[in-house]
């Protein structure tokens, strides 16, 4: 088996186990050149693989996507019809008298308590019974959520493209800031792209209908401002804005994300911001992945921006522990303002062959603002030029 061959089955069987995770049925999924299996925590179920592995390198997203989700279906209904049938009910293998009898005494029963039952109702048990329950899904689909997103990491790290179906347990965030201590999220301003005055607050900016169009329970914008100060350091304002529930999957899908660059362009060029990104992290997590925009005032700062945001908030930091301080907590103020000046030492010339390198653009008028932007296809991109650049800096980790 040659490694590009190992690969694709990997990608494959992961494919298929989020799939499978998403039926709610439990257990572990292997797959070979020819077929396909599940087994453990119940009986095990196996479907040939056909042709997925031999076409693998030529399908695209989509087509990967159904195939894999159409393997998972035939798998989970093997095995739910290898499930043994469950008992008849008793009252089948009894008498034929016996049924009218027992439904007379039944009858009576019921009859006794109506006329005995308490004068009141009592729906507060069972309206905590119900609240626990809820709590009790509500905690499996998170759990669920949660999974499902790891796994979805573990291909975007090894340069998997994310499609629809990659969606459950992601959030997408824009990160706006600016120098100076006066409130960056101006309500005016802010009005023009978010509804914020409303219990689920919404994208109304109709220069990006794939998001203003959507709704849903969970569907919301939570919006977030913080300082970032240090001694000796210009103070500076945060602005995160995070999507949540059907706001996902526009970022997650290749023709609509490019609207998520026109906000991102549009909010930071009328709210004033120097610096920025746009990324996607798992609801539970503080790593970003899956980067696709990043500002600064100048290409150096540009570039700071991806390293900042990328190279910081990753499971392997992507720069030194020089740069990184040995505080217990990081100070993201004098981190942020290291990566910045050790930027502008980046020459001009080489920016953009480095960032070429991993797919990754940079764009702007000379006076600034620059942008730095990376394609759909393999997530990843981000990422890989954020620590291959923070090295050719000779500010990387080792």
């Amino acid at each position: 088996m040659t490694g590009h061959t190992s690969h694709h089955l990997e990608e494959i069987t992961t494919r298929i186990a989020e799939c499978i995770t998403r039926f709610g049925v439990a257990g572990e999924v292997q797959v070979d050149q020819q077929s396909a299996r599940l087994v453990g925590h119940g009986p095990p179920a196996e479907v040939p693989l056909g042709d997925l592995l031999e076409r693998w390198g030529e399908l695209n997203q989509e087509d990967r996507a159904r195939r894999c989700l159409d393997t998972a279906r035939k798998l989970v209904s093997i095995r739910r019809s290898s499930l043994p049938p469950s008992q008849p009910p008793r009252f089948q293998q009894l008498p034929g008298w016996i049924v009218p009898l027992l439904a007379f005494v039944v009858l009576g029963a019921v009859g006794w308590w109506w006329l005995r039952r308490p004068a009141g109702p009592k729906p507060e048990p069972e309206r905590a019974a119900a609240s626990a329950s809820d709590r009790v899904a509500e905690l499996d689909r998170d759990v669920r959520a949660e999974q499902v997103c790891q796994r979805t990491r573990s291909r975007v790290m090894r340069g998997a493209t994310v499609g629809p179906l990659d969606v459950e347990g992601w959030v997408v965030e824009l990160v706006l800031q600016r120098a100076g201590t006066r409130r960056l999220g101006q309500a005016g301003v802010m009005a023009e792209f978010i509804e914020a005055n409303k219990p689920r607050p919404r994208v109304i900016w109709p220069q990006a209908p794939a998001l203003s169009a959507l709704t849903g329970p969970e569907t919301r914008v939570v919006v977030q401002e913080s300082d970032l100060a240090a001694a000796g350091i210009q103070p500076r304002r945060s602005l995160v804005l995070t999507f949540q529930g059907t706001y996902i999957n526009p970022y997650f899908e290749r023709k609509q994300r490019i609207q998520y660059l026109m906000l991102a362009n549009a909010l930071a060029q009328r709210l004033g911001a120097t610096h920025g990104a746009l990324y996607a992290r798992c609801k539970g997590g503080t790593n970003h992945h899956i980067g696709t925009w990043f500002l600064g005032p100048s290409p150096n700062e540009a570039l700071g921006s991806l390293i900042y945001f990328m190279g910081t908030y990753a499971d392997s930091p992507h720069v030194s522990s020089a740069v990184l301080g040995d505080a217990a907590v990081l100070d993201r103020a004098q981190l942020f303002e290291g990566i910045r000046l050790a930027s502008a030492r980046a020459p001009r010339s080489e920016i953009g062959r480095w960032l070429g390198a991993q797919g990754g653009m940079i764009a702007g008028p000379a006076e600034g603002p620059s942008r730095v932007t990376f394609p759909f296809k393999d997530a990843n991109r981000a990422s890989r030029a954020s620590r291959e650049i923070a090295r050719l800096l000779e500010i990387g980790s080792h």
